[in-house]
């Protein structure tokens, strides 16, 4: 395994798409109308984007025009799911992800995204944390109608 400073802790994988690319593609990719994808993260949607891995700031050039085009030059892997009411329920695919520096003006954050690779590692470790939550959340409301 190679020494990066950006690793995720969890990660085994050396050629994960966000460590590879190097920086000034990667910020090309994530600036160009044509080819990222503008995404609210706020919203009520159907699809949403959830997790942070592989946190990396970009340098130099690559990280000026992020910030020239309004984005943080910190870049992520999430995981898009289609949801209902803001629960995960399958999951869509991997993207890397820049926010923008300032929220839209109702608020909501927003940012670009490109597709990646899926990443089922990440995926299921979403999944086994939204089952839990659902089994502690089921059980608070099974109980309280329980004891009436």
């Amino acid at each position: 395994m190679t020494s990066n400073s950006y690793v995720s802790p969890t990660d085994l994988s050396d050629d994960a798409p966000l460590r590879t690319l190097p920086d000034e593609q990667l910020s090309l990719l994530l600036t160009e109308d044509g080819i990222s994808r503008h995404d609210v993260f706020s919203e009520v949607a159907d699809m949403n984007l959830y997790g942070r891995k592989h946190l990396r700031t970009l340098t130099g050039a690559a990280a000026q025009r992020m910030i020239d085009a309004g984005l943080e030059p910190t870049v992520r892997q999430s995981v898009e799911w289609w949801c209902f009411v803001f629960v995960p329920v399958i999951p869509v695919g991997t993207r890397i992800v820049a926010s923008y520096r300032d929220a839209l003006p109702d608020g909501d954050d927003h940012g670009r995204s490109i597709p990646t690779a899926m990443d089922w590692r990440q995926a299921f470790g979403h999944a086994i944390l939204g089952v839990l939550g659902t089994s502690v959340v089921a059980g608070v409301i099974v109980a309280a109608i329980w004891s009436e």
